[in-house]
């Protein structure tokens, strides 16, 4: 603050907080709804990555049951 400004009064200052809690507020909304949709993406993910691994599971006992028929023609 320049010596030639005049000093903030009272009513500058409460506004100053208000203004303040109010950004303050908005910021804990913005993380608390980035925080719901990280949870939401994570949850998504491991669906995903569930119905993979039961998709090579699947496969797998399927190339098993090929090879165990396989084996047995020879």
């Amino acid at each position: 603050m320049n010596r030639s400004d005049p000093a903030p009064t009272l009513d500058d200052i409460w506004r100053l907080f208000r203004e303040t809690d109010q950004q303050l507020k908005e910021t804990d909304r913005q993380l608390k709804e980035q925080a719901r949709e990280a949870e939401r993406r994570s949850q998504e993910t491991d669906r995903q990555l569930k119905e993979t691994d039961r998709q090579l599971k699947e496969q797998s006992q399927e190339a098993e049951r090929r090879f165990r028929e396989t084996e047995h023609f020879i």
